[in-house]
């Protein structure tokens, strides 16, 4: 993300983000619920036909007999559609996004502190005291320190969503989806690959932050360091 963003615009932007990764396994879960009539949606068929014309003023148009999703039409292009709606999908998205966010670092935290106490340990301050601490020595490490702190953050909550996004889809083909169950379980299979690999690309970021904070950290006390070592070796008159 732009270093000329402040911490609060890069929050926003990092739960935006979020949130629309998690439309994918909400609308997969919405399928899943209303009915997926396969390849054939015509206008008299399955429950997505009949709920979408009663939400918001929502029209239908017909893709035509081989479409596999209908084509939506919004209601108007006033006030409502131009200010109103771009500000409620917005806030929607945020709010999701935090929620994902926050569910994200529950269900990792476990993780993210025993890769934690890995590096750092028990002898080693706190990670915020060790951040000051780089912080006040060299400003560049702090910078870099930070931007990889984002993308721990960003990679956390994508690979909660690609859990849930293979959850959603898996559950969706296999109560609605008239392929083979081999087609299904090979499908599944690649989706839990992926997911594991986010998951490792995520603790390999985070290992390599927590290995340069305490290298960062470290190098900012050598020379206090050194010194208590040289006062403990005077001997004393």
């Amino acid at each position: 993300m732009p270093s000329s963003m402040s911490p609060k615009q890069i929050a926003i932007v990092r739960a935006l983000i979020a949130g629309v990764q998690a439309t994918i396994w909400l609308f997969l879960g919405l399928l899943t619920v209303l009915g997926f009539m396969g390849v054939d949606l015509g206008p008299d068929t399955g429950a997505l036909h009949r709920l979408f014309p009663k939400l918001f003023g929502i029209g239908y148009v017909s893709g035509g007999s081989n479409s596999t999703f209908p084509l939506l039409r919004l209601p108007g292009t006033g006030f409502v559609m131009q200010f109103v709606f771009p500000v409620l999908l917005f806030g929607a998205l945020y709010g999701i996004g935090v929620f994902v966010d926050r569910a994200a670092k529950s269900v990792f935290h476990p993780l993210e502190r025993w890769l934690r106490m890995r590096c750092i340990g028990a002898k080693l301050p706190s990670e915020r005291e060790m951040r000051l601490d780089v912080a006040s020595v060299n400003r560049r490490l702090d910078v870099s320190l930070d931007k990889m702190k984002g993308w721990t953050h960003i990679l956390r909550f994508t690979s909660f969503n690609l859990a849930l996004v293979l959850v959603a889809g898996s559950i969706l083909f296999v109560v609605h989806s008239s392929a083979q169950k081999s087609s299904i379980v090979v499908g599944t299979a690649v989706g839990v690959v992926i997911v594991l690999l986010a998951v490792f690309i995520w603790a390999w970021v985070i290992l390599t932050y927590y290995e340069r904070l305490v290298r960062g950290y470290q190098l900012s006390n050598a020379p206090m360091q050194f010194l208590e070592n040289h006062r403990a070796r005077i001997p004393r008159r």
